[in-house]
């Protein structure tokens, strides 16, 4: 249903968060194949992934190109680094450093914890007081809306010793499934926006699991998006 005849309940915002967080991905090791799409400015380029997770730990991801079949990179993701080797040209190109150069390269803030929850279409995790939750029905497309602050891991930012404010996250989830369908980051001190949206949901495990996604980074000057099927989740 949808408009002026939605018939979903209100729920206040602790209720909301609880059953949210019960139909979350819980894993203890995954992998996939992704199917990747990437668009920038007026450029797309399709590219595939193998994908390995060790929750809380580490995030394999090896790209290969799907018409020449060759590797064409291979990233390491801990928590506190990112390592990065291009095998296209000689000699390989090889990157080892932390979040802050991605953030700058990327134009957003990303850590080990948002790329990991994106990847499985979870939320990261937020503030559980009650001034910071806010919990809503979208009437349009009958869905709930759970407003939160992002927490983060206290860190230095690329400017200096200054610590960066919490972004706000707005995350839609179905009324049925209590899965989440869309993750919003608001970063409103340097006007950047982050969005994964999710559909496509299929039984992992006996979980359900979005076997499409798509991501997309954007400020006031550059847009950029990634789409991605989902295969061989395990």
């Amino acid at each position: 249903e949808t408009g002026n005849n939605c018939a979903v309940t209100n729920k206040n915002a602790r209720t909301l968060s609880a059953e949210m967080k019960t139909k979350e991905f819980s894993f203890k090791t995954m992998s996939a194949k992704l199917d990747c799409e990437a668009h920038l400015d007026s450029s797309d380029q399709k590219f595939d992934v193998n994908l390995r997770i060790q929750r809380d730990s580490i995030i394999w991801l090896n790209i290969t190109d799907p018409l020449m079949g060759i590797r064409v990179a291979r990233a390491i993701i801990t928590v506190d680094s990112v390592k990065f080797v291009n095998f296209l040209g000689s000699p390989n190109k090889c990157f080892q450093g932390d979040f802050a150069y991605i953030s700058k390269m990327l134009n957003t803030d990303l850590d080990y914890e948002i790329i990991q929850a994106i990847l499985v279409g979870n939320s990261v995790s937020f503030y559980e007081e009650d001034e910071k939750l806010h919990a809503s029905v979208d009437q349009a497309k009958c869905n709930y809306i759970l407003s939160t602050v992002r927490k983060r891991r206290m860190r230095k930012t690329m400017e200096g010793q200054r610590t960066p404010s919490d972004p706000l996250q707005n995350i839609t989830i179905d009324p049925t499934s209590m899965k989440i369908l869309e993750v919003l980051f608001k970063d409103f001190e340097n006007n950047r926006n982050f969005k994964a949206v999710y559909s496509d949901f299929e039984p992992v495990d006996s979980v359900a699991f979005p076997h499409k996604a798509g991501f997309t980074i954007a400020d006031a000057q550059k847009k950029a998006a990634i789409d991605v099927k989902y295969g061989k989740v395990s």
